[in-house]
């Protein structure tokens, strides 16, 4: 008995001798770079859409054989709503898009990105299910290359298209989907908000409802009329 008192008490002092070196090695240091640090490493682990250290394309990253599934498209076709899923990828710019939309009556242009399994990504074969239950033609537009996951067979009707980096002239993400959606929205009055956004609908070549999520809390469902 009085051996496990005595292994006890040797037990707690030797937890206080190591709180007491701990608390001098923590006070002695400076930790003014751990909490930016410690910040930026959660949202990181928490949304890896959200924060996205990719800032290009990757169009330059591909292989031969990838970059060969890439086809940019004359900057004069406007009949995109014509091709077929063929297993490739059609580089666009906004504008050929926007003749496109104005040809038919009710359109979704959903940007997507690879990978992603945040609350404001959505996997395409939902994307394509709604906008069939909805009477929508889908454009999905693909926000960056990737072999793994885009040159593969995907659950939906029409290709894949991405952002003409030829025509804008710049492999940045940022600046093509900026541009792209200038274009795109020609006519809209923007706000720095709608370049954060994923899904598009329009009606008659207009647009009348855009969101970051489908279905938003405050706003309900997606508009569709």
């Amino acid at each position: 008995m009085k051996k496990d008192l005595f292994e006890a008490e040797k037990s707690r002092a030797n937890m206080r001798s190591i709180q007491t070196v701990s608390m001098r090695i923590f006070k002695q240091t400076d930790y003014k770079w751990f909490i930016p640090l410690f910040c930026v490493t959660l949202i990181f682990f928490s949304n890896s859409c959200i924060v996205d250290l990719g800032i290009k394309s990757r169009y330059k990253k591909l292989n031969d054989f990838d970059k060969s599934k890439v086809v940019f498209l004359d900057v004069s076709k406007t009949n995109i709503d014509e091709m077929k899923n063929d297993g490739n990828i059609y580089a666009i710019t906004g504008k050929q898009l926007l003749k496109t939309i104005e040809k038919l009556e009710n359109v979704m242009v959903y940007k997507w990105k690879p990978y992603c399994s945040s609350e404001f990504c959505y996997p395409l074969s939902f994307i394509q299910k709604y906008c069939d239950s909805n009477e929508l033609f889908l454009f999905v537009i693909v926000d960056h290359y990737d072999t793994q996951m885009m040159f593969k067979e995907l659950d939906i009707i029409k290709p894949l298209f991405s952002i003409n980096e030829k025509y804008y002239k710049t492999s940045s993400r940022k600046k093509l989907s900026k541009l792209f959606m200038l274009d795109l929205l020609k006519d809209e009055k923007l706000s720095n908000e709608i370049f954060w956004h994923t899904s598009f609908v329009f009606k008659n070549g207009k647009l009348i409802d855009s969101r970051i999520k489908m279905e938003d809390d405050n706003a309900g469902e997606l508009k569709i009329f």
